[in-house]
């Protein structure tokens, strides 16, 4: 009887073991179910493109069996710049270069497409993956549970192709006075500044903010170039409104860099001593000098404004034959536009003392011209004759002959002569356009 009453359970405890296996029943589906794989294909996100700006056209499509697709957040890998963004469903927002797209409502099956305006970086970035995340809610809310997983099928990379970016010179530096504000215009200051742009491999520009710095390329005259050197490129344009160069020289170029990118070397410039305005139908003077030398210019009235340039360079890039040099010897360069000059030459008597046939008439000038010059009268363009009797063509240095010699066209010496101190004074006439020699 006792064994039998141990064997018993009451009636109701029967029922309360009936109800929590019931319960433990239904906990399990609900956990299942909580944590069902809802897929999601992306397509349309290029595999390759090149720098600069591209179009793309990305479809999303709920591959769920009973949920909706509600919202969603894409991402381009790092530098990839998202500019514009048009859905077929729902809303497109771009917030931290992130398209958060809302209230898409897609039922199994449905699809939204998103058109893409974007830039793709000059440099590739070390991971080219896309950040995608798809919820169910249509507010991007909601636990981990709620979120889409991608469907491997999906394309969720971008990389870079072809040559990259370059920097392009879009306003080229002029030519400038010593000290002064080098811009696009030449000797003048207040002109547009030089300016450099980030192209892409076709020569598009690109939407970059690039670090942009310029330095000296050829250096003729030893130069430190001054000012702010580094730009940030605003929408792929960079700016230099303050820069300038110490020291005369010819032939300067600027020379442009930027991590990542293909670096840009100027046309050539010229930095001037001495910069004087010539006005339309006047004469212009001008002088410079150093410890040795000094350079007075008349230019003749001439029928546009312009310059008078004068640069005492201090090096030479040339020689004539029998010309003999003393130990400094100092380049001259002297330009008028249109007009013709006459320059006169000092040379101190230290320096004349330097070489023992030191009479005037031993000075000669070293001159070289990119000009062939006309002396037959019928405008042909022809050779001159130094004082040695030898041709001089375009670009060959000669010795200039006296204007009552060969020849009594420009250029030509008029004088030399030496002064009671002892300082030697040469004379000679030049022509239109001539930029340099020594003596």
């Amino acid at each position: 009887m006792s064994s039998s009453r141990r064997d018993r359970l009451p009636t109701g405890a029967l029922v309360s073991l009936a109800v929590l296996g019931l319960v433990l029943g239904l906990v399990a589906p609900v956990a299942l179910a909580g944590t069902t794989i809802k897929p999601a294909l992306v397509t349309g996100i290029p595999a390759q493109v090149a720098p600069g700006s591209f179009t793309a056209t990305v479809t999303i499509t709920n591959e769920a069996p009973q949920q909706q697709l509600g919202s969603a957040n894409l991402t381009p890998p790092s530098g990839f710049t998202i500019q514009g963004a048009a859905a077929s469903a729902g809303t497109s927002t771009i917030s931290s270069n992130t398209l958060q797209l809302r209230n898409l409502s897609l039922p199994p099956g449905g699809s939204v497409t998103v058109a893409l305006q974007m830039m793709a970086p000059c440099v590739a970035p070390t991971d080219p993956s896309w950040s995608i995340r798809i919820k169910q809610s249509n507010n991007f809310n909601g636990p981990p549970g709620n979120d889409f997983v991608l469907d491997p099928a999906s394309t969720t990379s971008t990389t870079l192709s072809g040559s990259g970016c370059v920097l392009v010179f879009s306003r080229e530096p002029a030519s400038a006075q010593t000290g002064a504000s080098i811009t696009s215009v030449a000797f003048d200051p207040s002109g547009a500044s030089v300016e450099v742009q980030v192209q892409d491999g076709l020569g598009h520009l690109v939407d970059s903010s690039a670090s942009i710095t310029i330095g000296i390329g050829v250096n003729p005259g030893g130069g430190t170039l001054s000012g702010t050197t580094t730009s940030s490129a605003v929408g792929g344009i960079a700016d230099f409104t303050s820069i300038s160069i110490d020291q005369p020289g010819l032939g300067y170029t600027l020379a442009a860099s930027s991590p990542g990118v293909t670096g840009a070397e100027s046309t050539a410039f010229d930095i001037a001593d001495v910069v004087v305005p010539c006005t339309t139908g006047s004469t212009c003077t001008g002088a410079e000098s150093n410890p040795t030398t000094s350079v007075s210019v008349t230019a003749s009235s001439g029928q546009s404004d312009g310059v008078l340039t004068i640069s005492l360079l201090g090096n030479s890039d040339f020689q004539c034959a029998g010309y003999i040099a003393y130990s400094t010897p100092t380049e001259f360069n002297v330009t008028a536009g249109d007009r013709f000059k006459t320059v006169t030459i000092r040379l101190d008597k230290r320096v004349v003392n330097q070489i023992p046939d030191n009479g005037a008439a031993h000075f000669q000038v070293c001159y070289v011209s990119p000009n062939a010059y006309t002396t037959d009268g019928s405008g042909n363009p022809v050779s001159f004759f130094d004082r040695n009797g030898d041709p001089i063509y375009p670009n060959q240095p000669g010795l200039l002959p006296d204007c009552n010699n060969t020849s009594s066209n420009p250029p030509c010496v008029l004088s030399r002569n030496k002064d009671k101190a002892g300082d030697v004074i040469v004379t000679f006439l030049a022509p239109i356009g001539d930029p340099k020699g020594r003596i």
